[in-house]
């Protein structure tokens, strides 16, 4: 997804240049309109990354410990 964006605001940037040089966009908007897209981008991969980390599954070390048991909730018959 990011080389798509990053192709994207290059592609559009270029349009912005040209416009800009005929006098049609003020000064810096094809900067400032650079900027904001790439921070955008930059927000949108770092979320769908960390959204897919949540989908890996657990190492092995993590899937062999025990679970976690609270010293209050012994089971039923449990001998002291």
């Amino acid at each position: 997804m990011a080389d798509r964006g990053l192709a994207f605001v290059r592609a559009f940037s270029e349009l912005l240049a040209a416009q800009q040089a005929d006098g049609r966009l003020p000064p810096l908007f094809r900067e400032a309109w650079a900027h904001s897209a790439c921070v955008s981008l930059a927000k949108t991969t770092t979320a769908q990354f960390a959204a897919a980390q949540q989908h890996v599954a657990p190492s092995p070390a993590e899937e062999q410990q025990p679970p976690a048991v609270d010293p209050q909730e012994r089971p039923v018959g449990y001998v002291y």
